[in-house]
């Protein structure tokens, strides 16, 4: 038993050395970060053109997108609107977000003054 925990001991510590090996021969530049593309389903909304980033960095900043009678609440990275993107988000493989919308709603205000009902009939002067 204790040769088993020992042996995963030195796998987990060999793994992390590893990592830090990479993020290191990556921050002096020896390994190259890769080029990761983000698209964007706009759902009805105007195009918007891919964006292509390094992998490892923040998505930086999100299009703007118009849909008649929306507005854009946000992008995220699943169809069911459970994670919200940012520009901070850190970007590590090719991405597709989605476009979030919410209907446009505008307040409607009727004079009491003004307006006249009698039950069958509406009218509005």
């Amino acid at each position: 038993m204790k040769k088993g925990i020992k042996q995963n001991t030195i796998k987990k510590s060999i793994k992390v050395l590893i990592a830090m090996l990479t993020l290191f021969l990556f921050n002096i530049g020896i390994v190259k970060a890769e080029p990761i593309t983000i698209i964007y389903d706009v759902d009805g909304g105007s195009e918007v053109s891919a964006t292509v980033i390094e992998e490892g960095t923040e998505i930086g900043a999100l299009p703007t997108t118009t849909k008649v009678g929306y507005a854009l609440e946000g992008w995220y990275l699943d169809s069911e609107f459970n994670t919200r993107v940012s520009e901070s988000t850190i970007a590590t493989t090719n991405t597709e977000l989605h476009a979030k919308w919410v209907v446009n709603s505008f307040p409607t205000v009727f004079k009491q003054d003004e307006a006249t009902f009698d039950g069958t009939n509406r009218r509005i002067r």
